[in-house]
């Protein structure tokens, strides 16, 4: 800015107070010339926009046509807002005044102030405007603020969430209204965030549960049921971490609103958001989406274990036993255990293991004992030996690929978090296995493998790259060193996103020889990544002796050197 200073900053400051309401009305030159010059679309038309007029005779139609209870407004249209600030009281007039415009007015509009420089003078010169100090410590973060304001507001049905330095369009409330009441289901309706200032440009993502799992899609300044709000305890609050990163609180709300079963609307209206050197986005201390991924993610959120047995007793205190000495977080990690064993004594071996774990954010057991062949139990096939009518064939392998991918699919369908770890029965893996696997993925990635060596393919890896993905012909791979993007892998040790198993299902039939290379393939084709740790190395147990094993790895050093 010109001389350092914002323009829009005006009003004076006043020594600090508790709550009050203004009872005078600041002259409009006060706001209106910083709404001048700003194309808010559609004129109002005695105090109703073309647009919002509309679709409120689309939802007359619909409601006309019998279209689904669902579609019908369940709440009043009393709104409140919410406009967190601290220590920049010169930048609220054009929030506040912006808001005086409303052509839906709020019943109630609360200025939450967090910061050492009051502005509870600025807040004084807006009628009806009500003003609250609250100490609360909001750093980087103004969600605890914005918490008080829900405690404070919690008897309106709707809040809005504004931050204190943008501005928003005389219909913004009566759109977002309009848009929510379209279907009970959602939680929250949310503009597009129209950028101003030191940068430009439109955001605006539609609503796709999966996609939250990748990035974030909206802003703070959406419109909130607010007993949606109450039900997943308001808005996150994180403490910092390494370095003084916190996560994307935005973000982490939506998701956790998605997971409680609740959805979101966008709607067809800017949001002007101020972009300047001041701003929390700007700040070097917010994670990055990009480079440092896992402080970007709710660190409420879980992960899924999912592990496949299949009755190879003689290895399960050594998985399980592995499984127990992760260094990831137990209380963030959600087991299931998928039991296609058959056997009595399997079956109780779990389900004692799970029931004496009381670190795990939580646990599942669920039993499928149908034989893929019959007369073999589930071991002895998934143990079959190799054909002798050529590398890569197993006895019964069409019976065993059928089988396996209806588990995994079935995982799948079942698992609640956006990231499953993947683990087989005769995998054992390092200690650190969960943390590495986090470190690499990212919100551009599908999938991140560690490595273990093939029980059919000798001398190669459980991974492959396609060479033609409309045969899907591949080749496997040997050992490798670092991480580089690949084609495909099993499930033995494998972070992968839900959405992947929700995409598909694995085709046990189909271009590529099985279930999983299917499943990589259908990712593939899609533009997806997966990302191979080549030295995250686990053991797979296949029968032969220790000597082999090390003999083995011994092999995979040389080829590495």
């Amino acid at each position: 800015m010109a001389n350092g200073r914002d323009p829009r900053e005006s009003g004076s400051m006043e020594s600090p107070g508790h709550r009050t309401r203004a009872g005078k009305a600041a002259p409009p030159a006060a706001y209106g010339r910083a709404l001048q010059g700003v194309a808010y679309g559609d004129a109002m038309v005695d105090g109703t926009s073309p647009l919002v007029a509309r679709r409120a005779e689309r939802e007359q139609d619909r409601e006309a046509s019998g279209r689904p209870w669902y579609a019908r407004p369940t709440l009043p249209s009393r709104v409140g807002v919410v406009i967190p600030t601290r220590d920049r009281p010169g930048l609220l007039p054009h929030m506040l005044g912006s808001l005086l415009m409303q052509s839906h007015r709020p019943e109630r509009i609360l200025v939450v102030d967090d910061g050492d420089d009051s502005a509870e003078g600025v807040v004084g010169r807006y009628p009806g405007v009500e003003y609250l100090r609250a100490r609360v410590g909001s750093g980087l973060s103004g969600n605890p603020a914005r918490n008080v304001g829900l405690r404070e507001l919690a008897d309106l049905p709707y809040l809005c969430f504004l931050d204190d330095d943008d501005m928003i369009p005389p219909d913004y409330l009566e759109v977002l209204l309009a848009t929510i009441a379209t279907d009970c289901r959602a939680a929250a309706a949310y503009p597009r965030l129209r950028f101003c200032g030191s940068h430009d440009g439109v955001w605006s993502f539609p609503y796709d549960p999966e996609s939250l799992g990748r990035a974030n899609i909206s802003g703070v300044p959406a419109l909130i049921r607010t007993d949606a709000l109450m039900q997943v305890g308001g808005w996150p609050v994180f403490s910092s971490g390494e370095g003084g990163a916190i996560p994307h609180d935005d973000w982490a709300l939506w998701r956790r609103l998605r997971d409680h079963g609740w959805r979101m609307i966008p709607a067809p209206v800017d949001y002007y958001y101020y972009r300047h050197g001041d701003g929390v986005c700007r700040s070097k201390a917010r994670a990055d989406a990009g480079e440092e991924w896992r402080r970007t993610i709710d660190p409420a959120g879980l992960v899924t274990l999912a592990i496949p047995w299949s009755g190879r007793e003689h290895l399960m205190d050594e998985v399980l036993g592995a499984v127990a000495g992760q260094s990831y977080p137990a209380d963030r990690l959600h087991v299931l255990f998928y039991d296609n064993s058959g056997s009595a004594a399997v079956g109780g071996r779990l389900r004692r293991w799970l029931l004496e774990q009381d670190g795990y954010a939580g646990h599942s057991y669920h039993r499928d004992p149908r034989p893929a062949v019959a007369g073999l139990s589930a071991s002895d096939l998934a143990d079959a030996p190799l054909d002798e009518r050529g590398q890569g064939r197993r006895r019964h392998g069409r019976s065993l690929n059928h089988r396996v991918g209806a588990l995994w699919n079935r995982i799948g369908q079942l698992v609640e978090t956006d990231l499953v770890w993947c683990l087989e029965d005769d995998v054992i893996p390092p200690p650190d296995a969960l943390d590495r696997l986090l470190d690499r993925m990212g919100p551009m990635v599908d999938g991140v493998t560690a490595s273990y060596r093939s029980r059919v393919v000798p001398g190669c890896r459980v991974a492959w790259r396609y060479t033609d993905l409309e045969t899907g012909d591949l080749v496997h791979l040997e050992a490798g060193t670092g991480v580089e993007a690949i084609g495909g892998a099993g499930l033995g040790c494998a972070l992968v996103r839900r959405e992947v198993f929700r995409a598909g299902p694995a085709r046990s039939g189909g271009e590529a020889v099985g279930y999983d290379c299917n499943l990589w393939l259908d990712v593939a084709r899609r533009g997806g990544t997966l990302l191979m740790d080549w030295d995250l190395r686990c053991e797979h147990r296949i029968g032969v002796s220790e000597c082999e094993e090390d003999l083995d790895a011994m092999q995979d050093v040389g080829a590495m050197a």
